[in-house]
């Protein structure tokens, strides 16, 4: 199965080198979805790119969704895009009968970015018998039906996608990564949607719940942070990353108790994880076991001695152990 695709009309014509140019852009671009390219217009049929007889060109406009959204289709004839794609977003509608290209473009845009390419790479045919002049009141009333449904969800936020399966791991491995990869790139809300979404599909699903969990902490909203990790428990209850999360949210809220709770119990399923060794010692310092605090700062070091700042603690305890008054900040990065 090929990495790209791209839509070869029977009446258009690339240049020679079109596909190359276009598969070196996505090749390098990983954050691209789709790439389309400026065309020739002739009005004579079977001419090809080398040899024909210009009527006009068109020179798109440069990536912008929100003139997607308001001025109407201007990716061209010809684009190319990710085949991943159809797997996040599904196929073609072909309910459509000349917009379809049109709506898709609409769909995946919604998380992903396109590129123009400045170049004219092909040749397109304008002819009163293709399917877009010749069904133009068809065009109209396809076109406004898209839009309104589109800039309905651009206002609520909402995000149209199409599942196909309720199938876990098709649930995990592609809409749940791309939750993921919105988050890592800042696009709360949609990661937020796209969640919630894999959840209406599936509800037993615990990996959603627990990223629902992280980005309500990362909004501060940490009850509702407790209330996705409990639900995931509720399905695993050996689920580490859920585990070690309600105790970092315990922390936060001052439970210190109930955060090393958790944080025992996960440490139950990894001893040696560094990181969870170092917040229950902070959890113990909050509650002035400072020499089990002691203990379990010793126990990380020798795990990873290239960490500075638990050096610098256990030499603060040296120094002031029997009336210790650390400086602690607790680390409070949740398991995405």
């Amino acid at each position: 199965r090929g990495i790209y695709i791209t839509n070869a009309n029977t009446d258009d014509r690339h240049r020679k080198d079109a596909f190359e140019r276009m598969v070196e852009v996505l090749d390098a671009r990983s954050d691209i979805a789709l790439v389309y390219a400026d065309v020739i217009i002739t009005k004579q049929e079977n001419e090809t790119f080398e040899k024909c007889t210009p009527f006009d060109f068109y020179h798109w406009l440069d990536w912008n969704r929100q003139f997607l959204l308001e001025k109407g289709s201007f990716i061209g004839p010809q684009p190319m895009w990710r085949r991943a794609l159809h797997d996040e977003y599904g196929y073609f509608d072909d309910s459509f009968k000349t917009s379809g290209d049109y709506e898709f473009w609409l769909r995946i845009s919604q998380t992903n970015d396109f590129l123009r390419i400045p170049v004219l790479l092909g040749l397109y045919l304008e002819s009163p018998d293709s399917i877009e002049h010749k069904y133009k009141l068809d065009k109209e009333e396809e076109n406004k039906r898209i839009l309104d449904m589109y800039q309905k969800a651009e206002m609520t936020g909402d995000i149209i996608r199409r599942f196909y399966s309720d199938d876990p791991k098709n649930l995990i491995d592609v809409h749940n990564t791309k939750a993921e990869e919105l988050f890592n790139k800042g696009n709360m809300d949609a990661a937020k949607m796209i969640s919630k979404q894999i959840l209406d599909k599936n509800p037993a699903l615990i990996a959603p719940m627990n990223n629902l969990g992280v980005m309500a902490f990362q909004e501060n909203t940490l009850d509702e942070a407790i209330s996705w990790f409990e639900r995931a428990l509720q399905i695993d209850p050996n689920y580490f990353e859920a585990m070690e999360n309600m105790g970092k949210c315990l922390e936060m809220k001052g439970d210190f108790q109930g955060a090393m709770e958790w944080f025992r119990r996960a440490l139950v399923l990894r001893p040696n994880e560094t990181g969870l060794l170092n917040a229950l010692g902070n959890t113990l310092v909050q509650t002035e076991n400072i020499q089990e605090a002691k203990e379990i700062y010793e126990h990380s070091l020798q795990l990873n001695d290239h960490q500075a700042d638990i050096r610098d603690i256990l030499k603060e305890i040296a120094q002031l152990e029997g009336s210790l008054n650390l400086d602690w900040q607790a680390n409070c990065n949740l398991s995405y």
